[in-house]
């Protein structure tokens, strides 16, 4: 399946993350048992929604809760932890209440060394390329 970079960028810049990573990146619906997945994090509920999965690997959105602060990186990686004992490999879209902001979250496990976050970020009227690409 060869990649519309125009769709996969209005898609993105919609938030529209089911159709970016179904219709254009070829992934698999999620499958019923892992579609919301409810992460406590202090005085913090953070409802991940399973977008897609492609081998075992599940996208997550993480849509910030109305009047919560946009998690910052240790937040996020305590989230990341917390997903991590349900499904080891995955990807978390996190996303700002009025989504104008949008962090893509991918921890690389490799045995016998430290985790490694890798984080991009999207706001409002950036182009979206580094995302897509």
């Amino acid at each position: 399946m060869s990649l519309n970079q125009k769709n996969a960028l209005t898609r993105l810049k919609k938030f529209d993350f089911s159709g970016l990573f179904t219709q254009e990146l070829g992934w698999d619906w999620d499958r019923a048992g892992s579609s919301n997945l409810p992460i406590r994090i202090e005085e913090s509920e953070f409802l991940l929604k399973a977008i897609a999965h492609k081998q075992g690997f599940v996208a997550y959105h993480c849509p910030t809760p109305n009047g919560c602060n946009f998690p910052d990186h240790a937040t996020r990686m305590k989230i990341d932890r917390k997903v991590t004992q349900h499904k080891r490999e995955h990807i978390i879209i996190f996303t700002s209440p009025d989504q104008k902001h949008q962090i893509w979250q991918w921890v690389r496990r490799k045995p016998g060394q430290p985790v490694s976050a890798r984080t991009v970020e999207y706001t409002n009227g950036q182009s979206g390329e580094a995302i897509i690409q």
